[in-house]
């Protein structure tokens, strides 16, 4: 029972978060980051540069993300603006779909 219910409110979490209605971004540089969403990205990327810097609104919830390589992999994270990891994506680099998104 108890697993239950902790399931239920994972996904009564996580449902929002894939289920937005409502999503706007816009791409911004590093200084425009909160320090909290800096120090996040400068771990998780490590010496890996990045790319790619987003500041996005969910239906009303404000969410940072980052994109870098490491090899064949493109790493995503959406980061809370206090500096809490919300999510972790990584995909094989598509060099075809990179040229259409503009070489990002």
């Amino acid at each position: 029972m108890r697993r239950a219910i902790c399931s239920l409110g994972l996904m009564l979490w996580v449902v929002p978060l894939w289920a937005a209605t409502e999503v706007e971004e816009r791409v911004v540089t590093w200084d425009d980051l909160p320090l909290a969403v800096q120090e996040t990205v400068r771990l998780e990327a490590g010496d890996h540069v990045v790319t790619e810097l987003e500041e996005a609104t969910i239906d009303g919830n404000l969410v940072y993300e980052a994109e870098w390589r490491d090899g064949d992999l493109e790493i995503d994270i959406t980061v809370s603006p206090e500096g809490r990891v919300l999510s972790r994506e990584s995909e094989l680099f598509d060099e075809d779909e990179d040229e259409d998104d503009g070489g990002r």
